[in-house]
């Protein structure tokens, strides 16, 4: 989905351009970040009851779907759920 118009994007291009590349990768793990939040988010509405670590997993299996079977699966929540609280 791009809804934004082409010279704009010159111009936000021109912007990020204009940066240090230090301020740049700062912008692009902040958003990261961001958006690693709302995906948490959407997760712990979606399981209310599930703990922490719960959600933790469930966060890895949603923006990696693809990229572990079943069994690699389970031990990475099995992995999530015998961490100890710190």
């Amino acid at each position: 989905m791009n809804d934004t118009p082409e010279h704009i994007l010159d111009i936000q291009q021109k912007i990020y351009h204009a940066m240090s590349f230090e301020k740049r990768m700062m912008i692009a793990f902040e958003m990261s970040d961001e958006l690693i939040g709302i995906a948490k988010q959407s997760v712990r509405e979606n399981n209310p009851e599930a703990s922490e670590k719960e959600i933790m997993f469930l966060l890895v299996k949603r923006l990696y779907p693809n990229d572990f079977s079943e069994e690699e699966f389970e031990k990475i929540r099995n992995s999530f759920l015998s961490q100890t609280d710190s």
